[in-house]
């Protein structure tokens, strides 16, 4: 039975360290790419940028 503790201890903790490397490197992305998440809406005005941007609280 300690041999499957062992196990089960090794298996939670590779797959908590898995997750926080995912979770950082997908933080890191998200702050290092340039633009907005509506840079690239050709359809929305200004102003419907301006006030998605004032929702979200997105700071250029």
């Amino acid at each position: 039975m300690n041999d499957f503790i062992k196990y089960l201890l090794q298996r939670v903790f590779f797959m908590a360290i898995t997750l926080w490397l995912i979770a950082t490197i997908t933080f890191f992305m998200m702050q290092f790419l340039p633009g907005t998440p509506y840079t690239n809406a050709e359809k929305l005005s200004p102003e419907q940028i301006a006030l998605l941007t004032q929702v979200s609280h997105i700071k250029k």
